[in-house]
């Protein structure tokens, strides 16, 4: 049949028929030869011959073409067993393709497909960033806290000029604290309320109201603290200039309004995308309980109409509510499921388990335009700041000028005063623009698909975006610096008292000459061993 050119093809089976292979029936035979108890059988289809069937395990026959294709053909699931090209779920049996293991989306409804030894998940992943939400959240909670109660014991003690300033530079320090008590309340949930449960309840996680109140308090957090450096930079850069004593008090009264405003719009961003009467915008999926096998996983809009469609027939509106999903799922169901369904909205915050804003929106993403005014925001606040800081340190330097040629007595303190401010001032631009261009750009270059930044996520949730809330209590007030200097002198004290008593140890105590060396070298460190350290 071969050499006539007959047979449609000639591939080895996957395993011989034998002899009493097919015994339960197949296509009809048209041809059959038995040689070494094996055995081939030709059927005819559309003109040609074909030998290209698989014997089951029941004795049942299929033909090739129904081999690991994901589908129990056999009846015993025979054809399927030995295949590569698939994964099956761990309670239902149920066979998915390969690919779509560990790939981010949970299509068992046991969760075995994404919560296994390969690819489990965490809210956190990777010890270098869970020792980083530990350490940058706790440092941002305690420095700020001291600086907070600091502010505020002396807030009330001068409402004038210095005192508004304080203001500003206490709700900053809000602002920093909230995020640190977000960040490190997210790793006490990653590492100890969760732990390796996490993969099987993120979707409770992500639905719950804890997530998305830490959603608020770090969006809340991250607006105060960049708006008030904004408005903080506008004031001082006023500030800089000639104005009048008649005038300062309406500029106080505007700066108050203006922060009143920037509080009420922080706060405002961040419930918006909670609010009911925007679930349309801002829910990105429900989840149901796992009795109702219908839908796994967070379902998404589209999935819910096609299933609707699929059941009511066709919907003639082109986009459903999710009032109107609702009500046509709970139709689909029989009263053994109560009422209604039981279900949880996937809400805005709930797009990753760090519970932060969804900066990362695609061009189609129905929330975008809400997000790029936000970030439009953050944007105008960091020009805001590089640029009345840019303006305070060249007054300053015109200052500094002016004041040289007039008091030669006093060069020395105004160019170290002048030097201590530029570097202030440039520490503040850089840590500015160092934080938020870099991540504006990623924003960007997600939304328009130029890069798929999903993989730096976590990153920038955990390190770069948090980390200001650390630097800004070392750069704006002088209470930590100074402590900071007197830590400094103690750990290099300490250094050199352990150096000495190591050089006694060795032998060197005896040599009194040696010993006086090492103590007048202990009272007075040297520049090459304070750079050592």
């Amino acid at each position: 049949m071969s050499c006539s050119q007959r047979c449609f093809d000639g591939d080895c089976p996957l395993k011989p028929l034998q002899k009493d292979s097919c015994s339960k029936g197949t296509f009809k035979r048209y041809f059959s030869l038995s040689k070494n108890g094996h055995i081939s059988i030709l059927a005819k289809l559309r003109d040609q011959f074909q030998n290209n069937f698989f014997s089951c395990s029941n004795l049942k026959c299929v033909t090739y073409d129904k081999v690991c294709n994901l589908v129990n053909d056999c009846g015993d699931n025979s054809d399927e067993v030995d295949c590569i090209n698939h994964f099956q779920c761990s309670t239902t049996k149920e066979l998915i393709n390969s690919d779509k293991k560990c790939n981010g989306i949970i299509d068992c409804i046991d969760y075995s497909d994404e919560c296994n030894l390969e690819c489990g998940k965490y809210i956190i992943t990777g010890r270098t960033l869970k020792i980083s939400a530990w350490v940058i959240g706790s440092c941002a909670v305690i420095l700020n806290a001291f600086i907070l109660v600091k502010l505020l014991l002396d807030f009330y003690s001068n409402i004038s000029n210095a005192g508004f300033n304080k203001l500003l530079r206490m709700m900053v320090t809000i602002g920093d604290f909230l995020t640190g008590v977000y960040l490190f309340l997210i790793a006490v949930t990653d590492s100890i309320v969760f732990g390796d449960s996490y993969c099987r309840k993120q979707l409770f996680w992500l639905s719950s109201n804890y997530c998305a109140i830490l959603g608020v308090v770090s969006t809340v957090g991250a607006n105060i603290s960049l708006f008030s450096m904004a408005c903080l930079s506008i004031f001082r850069a006023i500030d800089m200039q000639n104005l009048s004593r008649e005038n300062s008090k309406y500029i106080k009264l505007k700066m108050f309004l203006l922060f009143s405003v920037i509080a009420s719009a922080s706060i405002l961003i961040s419930v918006t995308p909670l609010l009911e009467r925007f679930e349309d915008f801002f829910v990105n999926g429900i989840t149901y309980d796992q009795k109702i096998r219908l839908f796994v996983s967070a379902v998404d809009k589209e999935t819910h109409k096609k299933v609707i469609n699929t059941y009511h027939g066709k919907i003639l509106k082109k986009s459903l509510s999710w009032k109107e999903i609702h009500r046509l799922t709970d139709m689909m169901f029989t009263s053994n499921y109560g009422p209604s369904v039981t279900r949880r909205n996937i809400h805005f915050y709930g797009n990753d388990g760090v519970c932060l804003f969804k900066y990362f929106v695609k061009s189609d993403d129905p929330q975008k335009l809400f997000v790029w005014m936000n970030l439009f925001l953050v944007f105008s606040s960091s020009i805001v700041i590089t640029v009345c800081y840019g303006v305070i340190i060249t007054r300053a330097r015109t200052a500094a000028s002016n004041v040289q040629s007039m008091m030669a007595c006093q060069n020395k303190s105004i160019a170290k005063h002048t030097d201590r401010l530029q570097k202030n001032i440039t520490r503040i631009i850089t840590t500015d623009l160092v934080c938020w261009i870099p991540f504006l750009l990623t924003c960007l270059l997600h939304s328009f698909e130029v890069l798929d930044a999903t993989f730096l996520y976590p990153v920038l949730s955990i390190i770069v975006l948090p980390i200001n809330s650390v630097i800004n209590p070392l750069i704006y007030d002088d209470f930590v610096r100074k402590h900071a200097t007197v830590m400094k002198k103690f750990v290099i004290s300490w250094y050199l008292k352990m150096k000495r008593t190591a050089c006694i140890s060795l032998g060197f105590g005896p040599n009194k000459e040696r010993s006086d060396s090492l103590t007048s070298e202990t009272n007075r460190p040297s520049d090459m061993e304070t750079k050592d350290l």
